[in-house]
């Protein structure tokens, strides 16, 4: 239906003639201009209730917008930090790093997931990282990265939240000092030869130039039984680190070795 044909079938509605305005509804009457040569100002105009309203209300139109803008953005996943761990925001490492190193923090939860939190100390400014998902034994369908924040200098850094195929590029824009952290789900793979037994990669594969000279990686995970290390393109890992703690293994990479990857062999109950 046309809208000219709506408004025909709308009933006729009888307007009634305007009533004067009870003495409470009526405005103040307005203040006397000032005398020629007084000092006092003139009084401002009053404000009305309705205008007061209307102030308001606009006010908090505004406010609604932005918060909306806020919200379809993070839900459409252009902002990182909607959903990133806590740990990503600030934080420093639980050990000083030295410009040239950098320090990894890796946690494997009880739901198999692997939460990780990187810092770099650039020795030389950094304009850009790269994330890719570790290369895995077999099929991993379901390997990616979730919730991903990366931080330069303090300044949180555009770019995807989520990796699940092809990697993702982040520019720094000269950043000497880059926290990365994300969760890395389906990265547990159940041994085939020993029951109980599993294997867990332990976090992207993070480049950078230039590269640190020297990686420090601490991972904890229950039943946690040592760390295998080798290179990302090689199937072959040998046993690297040592037992810093209960469920704790570190491992410290110098030159060539900070761009291999790293494998936990877990017990799970």
């Amino acid at each position: 239906m046309t809208k000219k044909g709506y408004q025909k079938r709308l009933p006729t509605v009888l307007v009634p003639a305007p009533r004067p305005a009870p003495e409470s509804e009526r405005l103040p009457d307005p203040e006397p201009e000032p005398e020629p040569g007084s000092d006092r100002p003139a009084a401002p105009p009053p404000v009305s209730s309705v205008g007061k309203l209307v102030a308001a209300g606009a006010v908090g139109a505004i406010v609604v917008l932005v918060v909306g803008i806020r919200l379809v953005s993070m839900l459409g996943g252009d902002d990182p930090s909607a959903s990133g761990p806590a740990a990503a925001y600030g934080t420093r490492p639980p050990v000083p790093v030295e410009a040239g190193e950098s320090y990894v923090d890796l946690r494997v939860v009880a739901n198999g997931d692997v939460e990780v939190t990187q810092w770099v100390a650039a020795a030389e400014p950094l304009d850009r990282v790269r994330l890719d998902l570790p290369p895995q034994d077999g099929a991993a369908p379901d390997l990616e990265a979730s919730v991903v924040v990366v931080l330069a200098d303090g300044v949180l850094v555009a770019g995807p939240n989520r990796i699940t195929g092809p990697g993702a590029t982040y520019r720094l824009d000269s950043a000497t000092d880059v926290q990365i952290s994300y969760r890395l789900t389906g990265a547990v793979q159940l041994s085939d030869s020993v029951t109980g037994r599993a294997l867990a990669a332990t976090g992207l594969d993070v480049a950078f130039e230039p590269r640190s000279v020297r990686e420090t990686r601490v991972v904890h995970a229950p039943g946690l039984l040592s760390l295998a290390c080798g290179p990302i393109a090689s199937d072959r890992v040998v046993p690297c680190g040592e037992e810093t703690g209960s469920d704790e293994w570190t491992v410290h990479l110098e030159g060539p070795e900070t761009t291999e990857r790293v494998v936990a062999q877990l017990t799970l109950e």
